[in-house]
């Protein structure tokens, strides 16, 4: 079987599931509701400048994938906050180095990071309801390079926005973009700017709780 020909297979199959999840859907009514979301990691090219030895120039990151978990509450109908922890650790690609040219060596930049988010729903009284979001954190940051690793602690936030579509009274699937930054990242005399782009999708499931 080609490709074309599965693909318009499943494309098919999602237009038949969909109606009748739809069918079954209804307004969320718990205030309180667990969410674990998955993506893409695309860190952006950074620069870096080293005070120990005076190099300074750009680190590139490779893609990587990302996971997330969080608590979240509806503080009103349309206005809810989450308690987040992610997980992601990009590989270091290369290091251009100013008036030296690129070191390509091995290492990662594994980061875990904490945030309180807050997200508005977009109410167009339909089972589709874009969202907008922003949170403020702090993130720990773990560098491996050549054999050795030292870490770090830096403020950390978010912007991003996307859509929810209502599969049912108590749960949603929901998939956006965001961007996600820290301060100047501190190892030992090297400090890294750090930003990255993100595309995640996810699950959110209503607990019983009012």
């Amino acid at each position: 079987m080609s490709l074309a020909r599965s693909l318009t297979h499943i494309v098919f199959a999602i237009m038949f599931v969909l109606p009748l999840m739809s069918a079954a859907a209804q307004a969320q009514t718990s205030r309180l509701y667990f969410a674990g979301y998955m993506g893409l990691n695309m860190p952006s090219e950074q620069g870096f400048s080293d005070s120990g030895t005076g190099l300074t120039g750009d680190v590139k990151f490779d893609n990587a994938p990302a996971f997330a978990g969080a608590l979240g509450l509806r503080l009103m109908k349309d206005v809810r906050i989450e308690a987040e922890v992610s997980y992601r650790n990009p590989d270091i690609s290369s290091f251009d180095i100013d008036g030296f040219g690129t070191l390509n060596e091995q290492g990662n930049l594994k980061n875990w990071l904490g945030l309180l988010n807050v997200y508005y729903d977009f109410d167009l009284r339909g089972k589709i309801k874009p969202y907008i979001g922003a949170g403020l954190g702090f993130g720990h940051y773990t560098a491996e390079f050549d054999g050795e690793s030292d870490d770090t602690t830096a403020f950390s936030y978010q912007v991003g926005a996307g859509l929810k579509y209502q599969l049912s009274p108590k749960t949603a699937i929901t998939g956006g973009y965001r961007y996600l930054d820290s301060l100047d990242l501190d190892f030992d005399g090297m400090e890294v700017d750090y930003g990255s782009h993100e595309l995640m999708i996810g699950l959110q499931y209503d607990l019983d709780w009012r």
